[in-house]
């Protein structure tokens, strides 16, 4: 699981970092811009005007406040979603990832060494509505946004959006 983070870490610093590709209408927009498209606030004389754009497409999104695109960029959170989280299994992998912080310590921005932070949402002493692993990780229940059955919520779909699954012999999602 922890390698899995340091991939998606490696893959948001080296893959969805990409440079500012502006066309020339772009360049006109971004000089007559009167106010951030991200917050729609007009820009005052001492306001720091910024070249918003997507990291991932390269494209210019919108001249920006400064303060506005830093706090627009990708998150570093990754969601680790369980049905039901809440239920039976929950206070297992709480004993896990326990287990995980104990063993595995790392250096922070100053050079010391820390152990990983839990934070947790809990129901009650052994059920969890949501927790955190570190920094990164972050579990959440998705029963509590859609309280009905895998299957049931599935069966809702057009199978062809089902590019990640197949259906088995005996009628099952696997």
């Amino acid at each position: 699981m922890l390698d899995e983070v340091k991939y998606c870490r490696n893959t948001i610093k080296y893959k969805f970092n990409k440079p500012v590709k502006m066309a020339d209408g772009d360049k006109n927009n971004f000089k007559q811009a009167k106010e951030c498209h991200i917050c729609d606030k007009k820009y005052n004389k001492t306001d720091k005007r910024v070249r918003d754009h997507c990291l991932i497409t390269e494209k210019f999104r919108g001249c920006a406040h400064e303060s506005c695109n830093l706090n627009f960029k990708l998150t570093d959170k990754i969601p680790v979603i369980f049905h039901n989280l809440r239920g039976y299994e929950s206070h297992f992998i709480m004993q896990q990832i326990g287990e995980i912080a104990k063993n595995h310590k790392y250096i922070d921005k100053k050079g010391e060494e820390k152990e990983m932070l839990i934070n947790a949402i809990p129901n009650n002493m052994k059920k969890y509505m949501a927790f955190m692993l570190g920094h990164n990780l972050v579990f959440t229940d998705s029963f509590q946004f859609m309280s009905s059955s895998l299957d049931n919520l599935v069966s809702n779909l057009p199978r062809e959006s089902l590019t990640h699954l197949k259906f088995s012999k005996e009628k099952h999602w696997i």
